[in-house]
């Protein structure tokens, strides 16, 4: 069983289960090995792996060629520029999902001068997610 098919199980039945990446551990460990264990933007120690492409129909979805690594701070930014692009395979309520969950594990330190997750909204969307 796939990890979303996973959480939308889990969701239907009441249970709360939240994956921070898609990648199996084999391939975090070779994007983090790859990567030397430094963010792809910063070039800062990091661990979290991050995907190029969200397009689930992708044969290469789950794989090295799709992952990299990043700050979560990095991440974030990354969540952040691509929202309202569609065609990077994350549909903006899903999007929206992703930036809100990274927010949460950032550092008050960390988010010093970033943009709230409601910034990427306009007005009338935010009434949607409140």
């Amino acid at each position: 069983m796939r990890r979303a098919e996973l959480i939308s199980l889990t969701s239907s039945l009441g249970i709360l289960a939240v994956s921070l990446t898609a990648f199996s551990w084999e391939v975090r460990q070779q994007i983090r090995e790859r990567d030397n264990y430094r963010c792809q933007d910063t070039g800062e120690p990091a661990r979290e792996c991050a995907h190029y492409s969200h397009d689930k129909s992708l044969e290469t979805y789950d794989t090295p060629e799709n992952g990299r690594v990043l700050t979560q701070k990095s991440h974030y930014m990354d969540h952040f520029n691509r929202h309202g692009r569609p065609e990077l395979g994350l549909s903006n309520h899903h999007n929206l999902w992703a930036l809100k969950t990274i927010w949460k594990r950032l550092s008050d330190e960390e988010k010093v001068g970033l943009p709230t997750p409601e910034e990427v909204l306009l007005p009338r969307q935010m009434k949607m997610f409140r």
